[in-house]
């Protein structure tokens, strides 16, 4: 995220910049194409892939301890689905 839209990352933490780019891929992969096109739909299915793309970009940074990753993957891209 160089582009300005978040605090330096001893203020955020690595978790914190893993969040800000599960949002980023969110608001540009699902929420504004499908948003723009099927209105409410595309909520059901922004949050599900936030919370995947937060776990993903995430995972391996020191304050990361989520250990139920694979049963949270599963639910979640069904629910998405």
């Amino acid at each position: 995220m160089s582009i300005g839209i978040q605090e330096p990352v001893n203020e955020i933490t690595k978790v914190g910049v893993a969040l800000n780019k599960g949002f980023a891929l969110g608001d540009t992969v699902i929420y504004m194409p499908f948003f723009a096109m099927l209105g409410a739909m595309a909520v059901t299915v922004y949050w599900p892939i936030i919370s995947l793309s937060t776990l993903f970009f995430a995972k391996g940074t020191p304050s990361y301890g989520f250990t139920n990753i694979t049963s949270y993957s599963i639910t979640l891209t069904l629910i998405a689905l």
